[in-house]
């Protein structure tokens, strides 16, 4: 029995300095990267203009389109809007 908390102890030590480990060396790497290229993480100063956007207008005169259905028209509600309170108590 003594030999299977030992393996879970050191387990636990393993695991921790693994975890400490990252906790520094995560940082000093995303450091790193960042000191690097101090503008990594900026936008960029200068916007480009934006292309000129060409619509093929044929595509609308497509058979697939003609077949289209709208939708019927919703019409309006016709009764008493609303409904009963469900936590009132109901009267006798």
């Amino acid at each position: 029995m003594a030999i299977v908390f030992l393996e879970k102890k050191q387990r636990q030590k393993y695991l921790l300095t693994a975890l400490v480990a990252l906790i520094v060396i995560v940082p000093i790497i995303i450091w790193g990267v960042f000191a690097a290229n101090p503008n990594a993480g900026n936008p960029p100063d200068v916007v480009s203009r934006p292309q000129k956007i060409n619509i093929n207008y044929e595509v609308l005169k497509s058979v697939s389109l003609k077949e289209l259905v709208s939708f019927e028209a919703i019409k309006a509600f016709e009764g008493e809007v609303g409904r009963e309170n469900p936590f009132v108590a109901p009267e006798k």
